[in-house]
Formats: C-alpha cells, sequence, structure tokens
C-alpha cells in the first residue's frame, strides 16, 4: 500500500508508538484503503495475516452468505413491494423461525397502543381529526 516509510520509523515500533502518532497513521491509512476496492483490500490483508472486518452497508448485508445461510424472509412492505431479508440465524429443537406478520402499517395499531398509554377515546379521535396520527 506504498507505507514502507511506516515500517522504517522506529517510532512506530511498539503498539503506544503508534498509538502516540495516530494521527499521523489514521489519516494515511485512510486515503489508502478508500483507493482499494474492498476485495482486494480484503485479499491484502488476508495475505498478511492481519485482523479485519469489513463494515457493511444495510444494502450489502442482504446479499452476505453468512446472513442467508438461514434463508430468506420475503416480507410485505405497506406500499406491496416485497422484500427479502435474512432470517434469523435460531433455532430450537432443530425448528427455524419464519416470518410470524408482516411489518403493520403506518398507524396501523395506533388507536390500541394510544389507548394503553391511557389516552381517551375522544382524545384519540382528535389526534386524528388533526392528523396526529392515522385512524
Amino acid at each position: 500500500m506504498s507505507l514502507t516509510d511506516f515500517a522504517n520509523d522506529s517510532r512506530l515500533d511498539s503498539n503506544s508508538g503508534r498509538f502516540d502518532h495516530r494521527s499521523t497513521i489514521i489519516p494515511r491509512l485512510t486515503i489508502a484503503f478508500a483507493q482499494l476496492p474492498t476485495e482486494v483490500l480484503m485479499q491484502k490483508l488476508d495475505t498478511i495475516g492481519l485482523p479485519y472486518a469489513p463494515v457493511n452497508k444495510p444494502m450489502d448485508l442482504v446479499s452476505d452468505p453468512h446472513l442467508n445461510d438461514g434463508g430468506l424472509l420475503a416480507v410485505q412492505l405497506e406500499n406491496g413491494v416485497e422484500i427479502k431479508l435474512p432470517a434469523l440465524p435460531i433455532q430450537m429443537d432443530q425448528h427455524k423461525f419464519g416470518l410470524r406478520h408482516h411489518p403493520p402499517k403506518e398507524s396501523q395499531h395506533a388507536p390500541e397502543l394510544l389507548t394503553g398509554l391511557g389516552y381517551s377515546h375522544a382524545q384519540i379521535q382528535q389526534f386524528i381529526a388533526d392528523r396526529v396520527v392515522r385512524g
């Protein structure tokens, strides 16, 4: 990664030295890492035996082989779009848990929740009239 000057800098020989000079090291590593595709960087780190873990974006998780090993769940969104999400990697007595419910529609349970919070029927109707929640 063209950082050979780090290897020749005796101030960085110890962990405490690297810690003390992190304000120099981190910006250079950030630039070097950003210039490489993730797969190339991971291969380089594997080759030298440096432990690492990629930081994924939520969209990357949908195609993660480890997460998808347990199967996928088809989830129906409010707008009718169906998306696939990784299933929970949990089993009990050899039983995998599937989808119990689709996500609720916006304000679907609002009246029940507001009643549970102590609001009166009249207050809830006013919230609906004022468009604070949907009825």
